[in-house]
């Protein structure tokens, strides 16, 4: 990831948001990594938005939301 980051100049880019994308399916099965996850997805709303503003409305940022929602629901919070 600090490879990717120093490639690239900063956190956001698609590439960056890929690898979250791979970490957050990896972690995501295992209950006892769910805090994990949770910071996994807003990171992957945040570098989105940023990569194509904040009033983005697509299924893509539904994804990870819905994600969100589902992370949250598994923490009871």
């Amino acid at each position: 990831m600090r490879i990717l980051r120093e490639i690239h100049g900063s956190e956001n880019n698609e590439r960056v948001l890929a690898v979250y994308d791979a970490l957050f399916a990896m972690q995501s099965s295992q209950q006892s990594q769910l805090n994990d996850c949770l910071l996994l997805c807003q990171k992957r709303v945040s570098i989105y938005k940023a990569l194509n503003g904040n009033d983005v409305k697509d299924m893509r940022l539904m994804t990870y939301l819905n994600d969100m929602g589902y992370v949250n629901l598994a923490l009871k919070k």
